[in-house]
């Protein structure tokens, strides 16, 4: 009686637990995926497309994979040549010619480290694009707030003040460089003035965060810092100084967090922020003045520190 059923039940006990162990794994693998993607969709899609399509404001995410792909022998060396364009953005970091050309450069964003690296090790080592990738994710790529809500769920609040501050300033780059390539940078000057604060708070309506850009040294008189954020973007110009790593800064207050980011000036920031006669031409200049008649925003070189995002959350 033993051997006729007890092995058997024993037997279907494994076999199901079996079975409950590779679900949860698929469903980790699954979840994991979900995350990559949407990290890289909420950091990267508002000037990279996920795949190929009408974005003309940047490569897609799947051009970036193949080009920097083809460059390397493994993983660790991509995410090394990824990482040093994004660190500091410049011509002689892209391994494209023809991007910088037809783009020009992107601005410097501040990644969360972490999840940077990880992104980058799935967008190496996975099908990113192919039709297998498009079949297995398809609920995600047709369903954007889902996948956000992944990434969010998973996020720290310092995180989520982090992700805000990079998809504001990816908004308002992508659009920007729209709007030089339609009506060049002396034009674009006019785009910012009526645009860049509406964008802005597009993105904290959207978002459901306080969102603002602070400056010490402000070309919309209505982005000057307060006394307290004069002193922090002192301290980041120390750090900037001795190559100290910029770390962001946060306030805990009992109704709110308020959390600072730093912005650094690259060659993109130059061209209306620089200084005049040598990156910032004279033309552009003028339509600076002309458009902020009290403009304190020019004379920078790379690598400086031109203000601050300030994200605020209620408790």
């Amino acid at each position: 009686m033993y051997n006729k059923f007890k092995e058997p039940s024993f037997a279907i006990f494994f076999i199901l637990l079996f079975s409950i162990s590779v679900s949860n794994c698929q469903d980790s693998s699954a979840k994991t995926e979900a995350l990559q993607i949407a990290y890289l969709s909420e950091n990267c899609s508002a000037c990279h497309a996920l795949l190929p399509g009408n974005n003309q404001s940047a490569p897609t995410i799947l051009e970036i994979k193949e080009i920097y792909s083809k460059s390397v022998s493994d993983e660790s060396n991509f995410l090394l040549k990824v990482k040093t364009y994004l660190t500091e953005p410049k011509a002689e970091h892209s391994l494209n010619a023809e991007w910088v050309e037809k783009y020009g450069v992107m601005p410097k964003m501040n990644f969360s480290e972490k999840r940077l690296n990880a992104s980058l090790a799935y967008l190496y080592s996975k099908d990113w694009g192919s039709l297998r990738w498009q079949s297995r994710n398809k609920h995600w790529l047709d369903d954007q707030k889902a996948l956000s809500k992944v990434l969010y769920d998973d996020m720290s609040p310092l995180e989520i003040a982090q992700s805000a501050a990079m998809k504001t300033k990816s908004a308002l780059g992508s659009q920007l460089l729209q709007a030089i390539k339609e009506k060049g940078i002396e034009g674009a000057v006019g785009f910012c003035k009526i645009e860049a604060i509406p964008i802005t708070e597009r993105m904290s309506h959207e978002l459901k965060l306080d969102i603002r850009r602070v400056s010490d040294r402000p070309r919309n008189p209505a982005n000057r810092t307060n006394q307290n954020e004069l002193l922090m973007i002192k301290n980041y110009k120390e750090k900037v100084l001795i190559k100290a790593k910029l770390e962001p800064t946060v306030i805990n207050e009992p109704s709110q967090t308020i959390s600072y980011f730093p912005i650094e000036t690259n060659e993109m920031c130059l061209q209306c922020h620089g200084i005049k006669g040598q990156n910032l031409k004279t033309n552009v200049y003028k339509a600076i003045v002309s458009a902020y008649p009290s403009d304190e925003a020019t004379g920078y070189q790379s690598g400086e520190i031109r203000g601050l995002f300030r994200v605020i959350q209620k408790k």
